[in-house]
């Protein structure tokens, strides 16, 4: 799938939810798209309701950009998951991960219902600790451990920052910042969408 349709399709999905989000009041606040996260489990890429009740550590000290840091949740809410190869949309999806003691712990992600980790790490600086892990921005979860593989990709520091920028599988282009490479990236990535989403 290219990149365009991939956000196509994940805008498409995220305002089906956001219908049913305003009709149900699946929480006492109203939606709120930037409680909308993204993250990625091998081929898949979910988009995530993180409501403002639920326990996060996006307030953890970052030095590089909060839309593409990695953070935590103690839980979320699964508004689908994605297939990037082929553009399916999945009703489930088992996630293998190392938990906190290092043993593979399996989490299903089923679309439209609620996902709780093994735990949540409660100490707030800790990145890769028990929780939900996710990214603000789509672009991040797309890439995610993947970069090397594909052309014209990025690749990103847990806090956001930009680290390489790859223009044909693994050889690297630049390394270090650029965002108006990465700005061209997520425009053309975005572009022709359309509004009515």
């Amino acid at each position: 799938m290219k990149r365009h349709d991939i956000y196509v399709a994940l805008k498409r999905q995220i305002g089906k939810f956001q219908t049913e989000f305003e009709s149900t009041k699946v929480d006492t606040y109203p939606f709120d798209e930037f409680r909308v996260k993204f993250k990625r489990c091998g081929d898949c890429i979910l988009a995530l309701y993180i409501p403002n009740s639920f326990k996060t550590n996006e307030s953890r000290s970052i030095d590089g950009d909060w839309n593409f840091a990695k953070f935590r949740a103690e839980k979320a809410w699964c508004i689908c998951i994605l297939d990037t190869i082929d553009g399916t949309l999945l009703m489930k999806y088992d996630h293998v991960y190392y938990g906190a003691v290092q043993s593979h712990v399996a989490i299903t992600y089923i679309s439209n219902a609620f996902v709780v980790p093994d735990g949540f790490d409660m100490d707030l600086e800790t990145v890769c600790g028990q929780g939900i892990h996710y990214f603000n921005h789509w672009i991040a979860a797309y890439f995610y451990e993947r970069c090397c593989c594909m052309t014209n990709s990025v690749e990103f520091s847990e806090d956001g920052k930009i680290l390489y920028f790859y223009e044909r599988n693994d050889q690297v282009a630049q390394r270090g910042p650029d965002t108006a490479r990465l700005l061209r990236l997520i425009q053309e990535a975005e572009s022709t969408l359309n509004p009515s989403f």
